[in-house]
């Protein structure tokens, strides 16, 4: 780029911080990637204090928020880029994520996205970020899946860029990091474009309940990684009954990392997203809630099965077993999960935006689900 009619280098200003304390111990990372953004933008967050595994935490409720808005609470190893790829509710998620706080945005995707404001060239898209950045404006990076950055200012006349990932953190801008070679693996940029009146609370979680319905009752699922739904449970199973997968000497954690850290922290959280819709709409979610947390205590019992004092080689056939019926154990309470769900959406119809009808059938997740409208956007 290397432009000499601009700064040599600048900083986006930082509007807001987080509080001094402790946040959540993992993180997913576009829910955390919005919550830092809202922080960063001068919207105040929303936290409580809680305690988990001995230690007490300063936990993000917009965090827990957007898990279930984005999405990202009902799926393993499967993100926002993907949902984005996908096509999936032509990109309703990412559009409440940001409506809920009022941030203005637009999309610059490549062509593995299939719905955007506009087509994103990578010769210029870099001169389109700095003059973005100067504007006094952030921006985020969808890198290589999971590599998503908050971009808040440049070095080098924009060659390198100075990036948050999301994480927990204070100071948002102090603690960015220059990121070079930022352009490798780059699939999406999201402008942000400044601050409106945040959209309706309502009907952003009655789409969001509706699309986590969606989500845990999916049969047939398509995509070569997990994903969501019934299809990511066996993958999983499948991947850890094939004794194939486990004949390597370097196959003890094959299929259990990050699989169970990754399950345990987006059921966990969710359950917080729960809650607060249960507050928003008046409604009883504590049975969703209360499973999603059971199923990251089950996830505890994955782990030990190789961890810990009695910890076992997964190239043993009976420690998989152990671990597939947890497993199995786990996809059952989702169907439950998905039935109560379910039940509550049949129980509020005429309440559900665009006024769609909801089969609901039995804790198998039988469903019949109508198509989301395609949005306006070329």
């Amino acid at each position: 780029m290397m432009d000499k009619h601009i700064p040599q280098e600048f900083r986006v200003t930082e509007r807001g911080v987080r509080g001094p304390a402790k946040h959540c111990p993992h993180n997913i990372i576009f829910p955390a990637m919005v919550s830092a953004l809202k922080t960063f933008m001068g919207l105040p967050p929303r936290t409580h204090d809680s305690i988990a595994h001995g230690i007490k935490w300063r936990d993000d409720d917009d965090y827990f928020f957007y898990m279930g808005v984005s999405g990202e609470g009902f799926t393993l190893c499967y993100n926002m880029l993907d949902f984005l790829q996908e096509g999936k509710w032509n990109n309703q998620s990412l559009d409440d994520c940001f409506a809920a706080e009022g941030i203005k945005y637009r999309l610059f995707g490549d062509g593995t996205i299939p719905v955007k404001d506009t087509p994103m060239n990578p010769d210029t898209v870099g001169e389109q970020i700095v003059q973005h950045l100067l504007s006094d404006r952030p921006v985020i990076l969808f890198r290589e899946k999971v590599s998503y950055k908050l971009v808040v200012g440049y070095t080098d006349y924009g060659n390198t860029l100075i990036a948050h990932g999301g994480h927990s953190g204070v100071r948002i801008g102090k603690t960015a990091k220059p990121l070079e070679s930022w352009k490798r693996g780059l699939s999406a940029v999201i402008f942000i474009d400044g601050i409106d009146a945040p959209g309706d609370r309502k009907e952003i979680a009655w789409r969001s309940l509706f699309r986590a319905y969606e989500m845990l009752t999916e049969k047939d699922q398509p995509f070569l990684e997990y994903g969501y739904g019934e299809g990511a449970w066996w993958k999983w199973i499948y991947r850890l009954e094939d004794d194939r997968n486990y004949r390597a000497k370097n196959s003890n954690f094959r299929y259990i990392n990050p699989e169970k850290f990754d399950l345990a922290e987006r059921r966990a959280y969710t359950a917080g997203f729960f809650e607060q819709v249960q507050d928003i709409l008046k409604i009883d979610l504590s049975v969703p809630a209360r499973i999603f947390r059971t199923i990251h205590d089950k996830m505890w019992d994955v782990h030990w099965q190789v961890y810990g004092e009695n910890k076992r080689s997964l190239r043993d056939k009976a420690t998989r077993e152990r671990i597939v019926w947890f497993l199995k154990e786990c996809r059952d309470l989702e169907r439950q999960a998905a039935a109560a769900i379910g039940q509550v959406l049949l129980e509020n119809d005429s309440s559900v935006p665009d006024q769609r009808s909801i089969a609901v059938w039995d804790v198998n997740g039988n469903s019949m689900m109508p198509a989301y409208p395609r949005r306006a956007k070329g």
